[in-house]
């Protein structure tokens, strides 16, 4: 019985080591953007995070959406054993990727001006988004081979390539951010705001290294794995293989959903930023506009985004999971991977939430130090985003596995327009600011869930586990967050170390959460061993007699 626990839950382990890669790869993010930041300031941030969000969205439209449309069509073909299938799905999507990311990479090189100047009223932002263009042609093959990997059930390849692919951005990042704001400090005419914009572009370009990195990495991994796929595709009896056209209208309309859901996601940041901007201009404080929308992007937004990519990480390995149980007319393993990813992604988030609310303070001051204390309480305000956000993430992506694609994109756009009056009204009659854009955000992602969840328990009379997935994980973290309180104001007074402090408190926390949740019973032995270093802690747990 326990054998075929683990084999109905090799999604969680694959779930896992992406969470765990996502982990580290946030982490190098966070200590990247660190000295990033503190060479940018405020201004140079919000420039950066400005380009980026363009960025983004185009990138969502050239290739994001890509691993997890491939893997899940793979997925269901490899569950057939259809070799030859999958390796013309392979050769299709590279064809798409190639066209799909040079169109993209003309779009935001031409388009750089239009984009800066009458999108984001931002025109310093241009320069930035032309060195950014090439990344975009770079990351539709990559994103094409990560999802080859993902569908034939191995998370290693993205997992390896994404923590490779961060440390080349993290080092080239930082470098030219500091050689390119000294130049524009020291160019004729140059001062502050040159410098800002020339040190925001220098920091896009580690994201083009970093990308081409991870590609190169992809790539060795393909040929060392060729071999073995050559073998499978020989052994395949599959009688009438699928044709170029058929499956390029396939990845297509496959990508297509799941591009116009995160592209109707992404593309709100845009809009708030625009919103914001014209209400910046509306109270008459135009000179606080990139300054405060910094240290929103830069910081709140890094700090919460943390915990979320255990979501994505799950995400990415819960749909195709998905697709293969739902090709296989399994809908009792359908019905479990659902709960147990929506209870991981719980178990991670709900103690983020409050962690982020009691030592956000204290965390901004550790890293930021230039920020005045705004950040923090952005943090105090608006960490529970943590939660609605992994959830938004997790079950669009269990919609997507169930291959209704077309739904998490109608919910992301009834929630989107509904989230635009709340802001209109939360900015403009009601006066409140940035945090309007963090309430917004959050009301976004409440409806979101809602929306979601609502049709999965509908389309398959699936009834969401409460105690174990969300009262046991709350209930540990409300006390885990009195003691961090505790330990951390206890260090301060004894010893006046932030940094000390801090870890302290942080290290508290862990001891305190992962001793509750065994003891209430929030997750046993079987699904501790799917997390991971699971082995690790469940000797620890037995020695200590926890398990």
């Amino acid at each position: 019985m326990a054998k075929n626990g683990k084999k109905d839950n090799s999604f969680l382990v694959q779930g896992s080591i992406l969470a765990a890669a996502g982990i580290i790869v946030r982490l190098i993010g966070l200590f990247y953007r660190v000295p990033l930041n503190n060479i940018l300031g405020d201004h140079g941030a919000g420039i950066y995070s400005s380009a980026y969000n363009i960025y983004a969205i185009l990138l969502l439209l050239s290739s994001s959406s890509l691993p997890l449309a491939i893997s899940k069509m793979i997925a269901e073909r490899a569950a057939k054993k259809q070799y030859r299938n999958v390796r013309a799905v392979l050769r299709t999507s590279l064809v798409f990727s190639c066209f799909l990311g040079g169109a993209t990479f003309c779009i935001i090189f031409f388009g750089a001006d239009f984009f800066a100047g009458t999108v984001l009223n931002a025109p310093e932002t241009a320069f930035a988004l032309r060195l950014l263009a090439p990344t975009i042609f770079v990351m539709a093959f990559l994103s094409t081979m990560r999802g080859f990997f993902q569908g034939l059930g191995t998370m290693i390849p993205t997992a390896v390539s994404q923590i490779i692919e961060q440390i080349f951005n993290a080092v080239f990042s930082v470098a030219c951010a500091y050689g390119l704001f000294r130049l524009g400090m020291t160019a004729a005419n140059g001062g502050p705001d040159l410098a800002a914009a020339y040190g925001a572009g220098g920091g896009t370009i580690g994201t083009g290294v970093g990308a081409l990195s991870a590609l190169v990495v992809c790539i060795v991994i393909f040929f060392m794995f060729r071999g073995r796929f050559t073998n499978m595709v020989r052994r395949d009896r599959t009688e009438a293989g699928e044709r170029f056209g058929t499956l390029l209208k396939i990845v297509i309309l496959t990508a297509l959903p799941v591009t116009l859901s995160g592209t109707v996601t992404n593309i709100s940041t845009v809009v708030d930023q625009s919103f914001f901007g014209h209400y910046m201009e509306f109270v008459s404080q135009t000179d606080q506009y990139m300054p405060v929308w910094g240290a929103y992007s830069s910081i709140y937004v890094l700090l919460t985004t943390l915990p979320i990519a255990i979501s994505t990480a799950m995400a990415m390995s819960t749909a195709p999971s998905i697709a293969a149980a739902n090709a296989r007319g399994d809908r009792a393993g359908m019905l479990s991977k659902i709960a147990l990813s929506i209870r991981f992604c719980m178990i991670v988030a709900i103690p983020s939430t409050i962690g982020l609310t009691v030592l956000g303070g204290p965390v901004v001051k550790m890293l930021f130090p230039y920020n005045e204390g705004s950040a923090a309480r952005m943090l105090l305000v608006g960490s529970v985003v943590v939660v609605f956000a992994s959830l938004t993430t997790i079950t669009s992506a269990i919609l997507q596995g169930m291959g209704k694609v077309v739904i998490p994109v109608t919910h992301a756009a009834v929630a989107l327009a509904a989230h635009f009056g709340f802001l209109a009204v939360a900015l403009f009659v009601m006066k409140t600011g940035i945090y309007g854009v963090i309430f917004a955000i959050i009301f976004f992602n409440i409806l979101t869930t809602i929306l979601n969840l609502r049709y999965i328990m509908r389309a398959l009379s699936y009834r969401q586990e409460i105690r174990k997935t969300f009262v046991i994980p709350a209930v540990c973290s409300v006390i885990m967050g009195a003691a961090c309180f505790g330990v951390y104001h206890g260090c301060f007074r004894l010893i006046h170390r932030n940094i000390v402090s801090v870890a302290a408190a942080i290290l508290a926390a862990l001891i305190v959460y992962f001793v509750l949740l065994l003891k209430l019973k929030g997750i046993d032995e079987l699904e501790l061993l799917d997390a991971p270093m699971g082995a690790r802690f469940v000797r620890i747990a037995k020695k200590i007699r926890l398990l």
